[in-house]
């Protein structure tokens, strides 16, 4: 079995542990946090040297590579998820991310999983990306999704980073399947549609596009928040907002003022459930079978 060695900058840091570990008891307690913090890098350094060197402990701190992560990674990979994972209104996945352990984008929390790999949002902590390189973790920076053909290059990206191309190879033919498999049931003429709230989601644009709608949104040039009025004088033929709680009725919501759900009803509304909009993954499939399902019953309403 091979074991990876000890890198330079470890060896130097535990040298340097034990002189500040001194220094540290030798002020007192104010200096507990960094002691603790010292004692979590020097156990992620032996570690480290024990540790064969095929083994994967990937922390996941961002949603979105939460639930990629789940799909390219066998469950003994999995070192941790974010805090997010298990949040069922914000994650699709949530109920096989109880099987793990979530974690905080904090050092001292990071290095007690012991991960080999870190994943993070483009706009994630700038202290996680320290912490990956004072430890020599690779890290990966996962930006978001534009476009539906973005999602398998996102894929195949992370599962190259992973070294489980394989793995990706099977999640991107099972996502193309399944796109195909929707598209096909997409009929023409394009019809008119709208989101409703804040949206500034390229990847919901292209969608309703792809989904055989025009969008509205995409349409303005600049800003592309629609009041109600606009709405009621030129009204799209669907109206598309999101909840966060699946379960909840609109009037619980309170995701549409009263005056659209009067006038946009039935086939010409279509309220999508958050999570699945949050991320460009495989699960976003499931917006695009909306809208075409919307789409189709617009068609055969008329």
């Amino acid at each position: 079995m091979s074991v990876t060695k000890i890198p330079q900058d470890i060896a130097n840091l535990l040298a340097l542990f034990m002189g500040v570990l001194q220094l540290g008891f030798n002020r007192g307690r104010k200096n507990k946090k960094l002691l603790c913090l010292l004692l979590s890098l020097a156990g992620y350094a032996f570690q480290a040297a024990a540790q064969p060197a095929n083994i994967k402990h990937v922390a996941s701190l961002n949603l979105c590579s939460d639930q990629l992560v789940l799909s390219l990674l066998r469950s003994q990979d999995i070192a941790a998820l974010s805090k997010l994972s298990q949040n069922c209104s914000e994650s699709v996945m949530c109920v096989r991310a109880r099987a793990f352990a979530t974690i905080r984008p904090e050092g001292e929390e990071i290095l007690k999983y012991h991960p080999t790999h870190i994943i993070e949002g483009l706009w994630g902590h700038h202290s996680v990306q320290k912490i990956a390189q004072l430890q020599n973790i690779p890290f990966y920076q996962l930006p978001p999704v534009q476009k539906l053909d973005d999602i398998t290059k996102q894929i195949k990206d992370l599962a190259l980073w992973l070294d489980v191309p394989s793995q990706g190879e099977t999640v991107i033919h099972e996502f193309t399947s399944s796109l195909h498999e929707i598209r096909s049931h997409l009929k023409p003429p394009l019809l008119k549609a709208a989101f409703y709230g804040d949206n500034d989601d390229l990847l919901l644009e292209d969608l309703l596009k792809e989904a055989g709608f025009i969008s509205l949104s995409g349409q303005k040039k600049h800003y592309r928040v629609f009041s109600a009025e606009t709405l009621l004088i030129n009204p799209p033929d669907l109206l598309v907002s999101t909840k966060l709680n699946e379960g909840a009725s609109l009037k619980e919501q309170k995701s549409l003022p009263p005056i659209l759900l009067n006038h946009f009803n039935g086939p010409h509304l279509l309220i999508i459930p958050m999570k699945y909009s949050l991320c460009g993954t495989p699960q976003t499939l499931h917006i695009m079978k909306l809208l075409i399902q919307a789409h189709n019953a617009l068609l055969e309403g008329e």
